[in-house]
């Protein structure tokens, strides 16, 4: 009678260890989707604060490479693509009133909590929007 409840006392420790091992793997995991959840909101205020410069000043010449280092400064680095389906004048950057601008800003980053390897991950959040300034 003794060996079969020492047994399930062992079983019991067994299986706490495991439930306790689960729990912290679900841990890691509801971080990790919290922290991009967290950094694709981030990413759609800087895209959003973006194309409203492009669009408003109709360039993406100094305003907008003003706008992106004082938005680096206040969040992180970070890359910006722009497409534009025609360039007014492309030496200027500017884009004629009424043509679509595409600004799309992505953020390298890695799964975190895995041991002693990383998992890169790429977040990206794309906007698009017309040029508001008509150029002579």
């Amino acid at each position: 009678m003794k060996k079969t409840s020492h047994a399930k006392k062992g079983e019991a420790f067994l299986e706490y260890c495991i439930v306790m091992v689960l729990v912290v793997i679900m841990l890691i995991i509801v971080i990790n989707v919290f922290s991009f959840v967290s950094l694709k909101v981030q990413l759609d205020k800087i895209t959003d604060d973006l194309l409203q410069v492009a669009t408003y000043t109709g360039s993406l010449g100094t305003k907008f490479d003003e706008a992106k280092q004082n938005l680096e400064d206040t969040y992180f680095d970070f890359e910006v693509t722009v497409d534009v389906s025609e360039w007014h004048s492309q030496p200027d950057k500017t884009v004629q009133l009424g043509e679509v601008m595409q600004v799309t800003v992505t953020k390298d980053t890695e799964l975190k909590g895995c041991g002693g390897f990383s998992i890169p991950i790429t977040v990206s959040s794309t906007r698009a929007g017309l040029s508001e300034k008509y150029w002579k």
